[in-house]
C-alpha cells in the first residue's frame, strides 16, 4: 500500500503562515507608525527651536548695534520686533499670532546698554503623540551688551 500525499496539510500549513503574518503586521504597525510619527514631531520641534534661537539672536544683535535713546525707543523696539518676525517665519506653519516677544533694555556699570530679547512661541503638534495634540511651549532669550 502506497501513501497518498495529503495535500490538505500543506495548504492549512500556508494559510496559517498568510494568517501569522498578517497578525505580526497588525501588532507591529502601530509601533512603527508611532515612533515615525515622533521622530517627525521631534524632528519638527527641534528645527522651530533653532529657527526661534536665530530669531531671538538676530533681533538682541540688531538691538545691540543701533543707538537708542528714549525719543527713538518705540521705533527701534517695532524694529526689532520686525527683524525677529521676519526670522521666525521660517518656522513651518508659522502663525505670528503664536509669537510673544520682549524687548528690555537695562544700563550696565560701564554705562552701556543690556539689550535682552526673549521670545515665546507655542508650537501645535501634527502627530497624534503628544498629549493628544497638545501644544509644545518654545522659548528663548538672548542679551546682548551694546557696542555701538
Amino acid at each position: 500500500m502506497t501513501a497518498r500525499p495529503n495535500h490538505g496539510t500543506r495548504r492549512r500549513r500556508s494559510v496559517g503562515r498568510r494568517g501569522t503574518a498578517a497578525t505580526e503586521l497588525a501588532l507591529a504597525l502601530p509601533l512603527v507608525l508611532l515612533l515615525i510619527g515622533g521622530t517627525l514631531d521631534l524632528g519638527r520641534t527641534m528645527h522651530a527651536q533653532l529657527v526661534l534661537n536665530n530669531a531671538v539672536r538676530i533681533g538682541a544683535e540688531y538691538g545691540a548695534t543701533r543707538r537708542v535713546t528714549d525719543h527713538t525707543l518705540a521705533a527701534w523696539k517695532t524694529r526689532i520686533t520686525n527683524a525677529v518676525l521676519a526670522e521666525a517665519a521660517g518656522i513651518n506653519g508659522f502663525d505670528p499670532a503664536r509669537l510673544s516677544i520682549v524687548i528690555s533694555v537695562v544700563n550696565d556699570s560701564d554705562e552701556h546698554q543690556i539689550i535682552t530679547v526673549s521670545a515665546t512661541y507655542t508650537l501645535s503638534q501634527v502627530s497624534f503623540l503628544a498629549s493628544s495634540g497638545s501644544p509644545a511651549t518654545l522659548s528663548q532669550s538672548v542679551a546682548w551688551r551694546q557696542f555701538r
